[in-house]
């Protein structure tokens, strides 16, 4: 399968956290061209990527469980990411942005970030935790989702780009197009892109 090696964040570029919460705003304009793979690769770390050498992440996670699966649609195909290697694996190489959700504006955006939970990770060993946690996978996982969407939008801030987060789509179709089992479950979706060139 094709792997692709995310290089590492810049960490001493960009505005402060301060001035990205000043200017963070949701934009549905992109310009076609392809994000960078050096953007591509801080998009992914903000949002999910490990950022401590005992692998914790950028994001909290109730327990440390990270459930979430973070897929990248773009022209060349359909991407896993995998936080670990700080890589992407590619789940297929159709343009499928067009089905990552119903406006549309999807189709044209350089990077659509689509993020599923999978259920199954909701196990910590301990029965009365487990106990505790069963029937409040879906509360835990929009926590989770949440706070990467967050740390996207103020990356995406900090670099002048434009990204909206979104909830419009057929999950359904979406979810069997790029086979995936039923124990994942759709959280929320972002497109992400450079600004348009002024006319």
């Amino acid at each position: 399968m094709n792997t692709i090696r995310l290089s590492q964040p810049i960490l001493d570029q960009g505005l402060t956290v301060k001035q990205a919460m000043m200017r963070r705003h949701s934009t549905r304009e992109f310009f076609s061209k392809p994000l960078s793979l050096d953007t591509l690769s801080e998009v992914f770390w903000a949002a999910y990527g490990v950022n401590r050498t005992e692998g914790k992440r950028t994001v909290p996670s109730a327990m440390g469980l990270y459930p979430l699966e973070i897929y990248g649609f773009t022209a060349e195909g359909v991407y896993k990411y995998n936080p670990e290697s700080h890589s992407l694996t590619m789940i297929t190489g159709k343009d499928l942005r067009v089905k990552s959700g119903t406006q549309d504006f999807v189709a044209g955006a350089p990077l659509d970030v689509v993020i599923y939970s999978d259920y199954d990770k909701f196990i910590t060993g301990n029965p009365e935790t487990d106990d505790m946690i069963r029937g409040n996978e879906e509360r835990m996982s929009l926590l989770d989702a949440g706070a990467v969407t967050e740390n996207v939008y103020l990356y995406c801030s900090s670099e002048h780009i434009n990204v909206v987060e979104r909830a419009m789509v057929d999950q359904a179709a979406l979810s069997k197009e790029l086979n995936l089992p039923s124990n994942y479950h759709f959280q929320v979706a972002m497109s992400v892109g450079y600004p348009p060139i002024p006319a």
